[in-house]
């Protein structure tokens, strides 16, 4: 078994109550008689949860290559499926809507229209609550009425807002951190 012992770069990150410990390893890979490729590896904990993962071939030197990147490409590759999460609001509200559409067409009286809206309300917490409860308690109220379909349809996902607070709060000033660190790299040494 091998096992090596290494040193990474470590960046402290604080605002507005929020903050991250950031450690980054990047290396060179060098292939004989091919083009020098880059890679490296992020670990995060922040008070927005910890994001990790390794990029093994990069185009260009791993810290310029985290200045770029997308917060799509970023959080896909550290968080997968889990980036996208249930948005119990936004999947009631598809709901409601496609009820008003119904009434307006005239395939649902003004009586069972109501009638399922004051349902919906009643409903509204336990599924906004979680996909599993919006299933659950959504199932049987979309298919007794003719005109909605399954709750499967209706459901919305956004990204996690942890990501996104991350992301919006705490990665530009390690991206700025980084921008130093590579600024001051290139400089010419004075003699």
């Amino acid at each position: 078994m091998a096992q090596t012992k290494s040193i990474c770069d470590m960046y402290r990150v604080y605002r507005d109550g929020e903050f991250a410990t950031i450690c980054v390893a990047d290396w060179v890979n060098e292939k004989d008689n091919q083009k020098t490729s880059f890679g490296g590896e992020i670990l995060v904990n922040s008070s927005f949860g910890a994001f990790c993962h390794t990029w093994s071939n990069c185009a260009i030197p791993f810290k310029q290559f985290l200045q770029r990147i997308s917060f799509d490409s970023f959080m896909q590759k550290c968080l997968g499926a889990e980036l996208q999460i249930f948005d119990g609001e936004a999947s009631l509200n598809r709901v409601k809507q496609a009820l008003l559409a119904l009434r307006r067409s005239r395939l649902l009286d003004a009586e069972s229209a109501e009638e399922r809206w004051t349902t919906l309300v009643y409903l509204s917490d336990v599924v906004q609550n979680s996909e599993e409860s919006f299933y659950r308690e959504l199932y049987d109220f979309c298919e007794s009425c003719e005109g909605l379909r399954e709750p499967e349809f209706y459901v919305v996902k956004s990204h996690s807002l942890q990501a996104i607070g991350f992301w919006q709060q705490l990665w530009p000033i390690f991206q700025s951190m980084l921008e130093s660190e590579l600024n001051a790299a290139t400089l010419p040494e004075e003699k």
